[in-house]
């Protein structure tokens, strides 16, 4: 932060400047000395004390976090003690970043882009957060969606239990599920179950298994109340589906249009079956 303010003439106690009055600097609370630099990068160090030129003004001051700042003439002898002064490293959220504030841990706030970001670093000052990728980390919102909000291209919001990511600028109105063009589903629609089947089990939907029926022949029984989009993916693991054939159970659904359950009987078979409304599960 930068310490004073422009024109600014220290008088003395009969109201003159206070010329070669000097300006000592402390950690607050503390007789340590603290380290003061005349620019604002913190790159330049100035003397301690700061002494002031013959009309009493100061020369260029910054220091980051607080200070305990001591003022007296040009003999030494004290007029005035101010503790502390400057920024504390605690500022609210997200507002407009300043090159002058000290950003801590945790430390949010509004690039001059507009960005939001969320600062990795103590004593972080005078780092564009825009240009800074090694102080500050970019923050993205998870929105819930909201038909009268208007999405810029790569917002996230949550709709009706599944992500999606904006396709578009200005995305305003257009229901995810509903709007391919505008909209691109995020959430992963089938990810691996690495723990190996080899007996009767419940499927559950957005999982890939894998299956050993070396052991004997058993049943897959598929998500109740499926709904459209959804996927279960299997593999033949052991390779014995020729041998040991896996039963899909269809649970009320049908299978390729057909209310019968799949037997499965060609070894290393591996497929990913996909809910539509109007056909049940299908093979994809």
């Amino acid at each position: 932060m930068r310490y004073g303010v422009a024109g600014l003439t220290y008088l003395d106690n009969n109201g003159r400047p206070l010329a070669g009055g000097k300006l000592y600097f402390y950690e607050t609370g503390t007789s340590t000395a603290k380290a003061t630099y005349s620019d604002a990068a913190e790159t330049i160090p100035n003397t301690n004390p700061v002494e002031l030129d013959a009309a009493g003004r100061q020369p260029d001051i910054f220091f980051s976090g607080l200070a305990k700042v001591v003022l007296t003439d040009s003999d030494g002898v004290q007029i005035d003690v101010a503790d502390p002064v400057g920024e504390s490293s605690t500022v609210a959220a997200f507002v407009d970043w300043v090159v002058t504030v000290e950003y801590g841990v945790g430390d949010t706030t509004t690039s001059p882009t507009g960005k939001y970001y969320y600062s990795i670093t103590s004593g972080n000052v005078g780092n564009n957060p825009d240009i800074s990728p090694t102080h500050w980390q970019e923050l993205k919102f998870l929105y819930a969606y909201n038909a009268a909000y208007s999405y810029a291209i790569n917002d996230v919001a949550l709709s009706a239990g599944v992500l999606y990511v904006s396709l578009v600028g200005t995305n305003l109105g257009n229901t995810p599920a509903t709007s391919p063009t505008d909209w691109k589903p995020l959430n992963v629609e089938v990810w691996p179950d690495l723990t190996v089947r080899t007996s009767n089990f419940n499927a559950a939907t957005g999982r890939h298994y894998l299956l050993n029926t070396n052991g004997g022949a058993f049943t897959m029984t598929l998500p109740a109340s499926p709904t459209n989009g959804d996927k279960v993916g299997f593999t033949d693991y052991g390779g014995q589906f020729g041998t040991f054939n896996l039963t899909m159970d269809r649970n009320g659904s049908s299978i390729m249009n057909l209310a019968e359950n799949l037997t499965c009987d060609i070894s290393y078979f591996s497929a990913t079956l996909l809910f539509t409304v109007g056909r049940g599960w299908i093979l994809t």
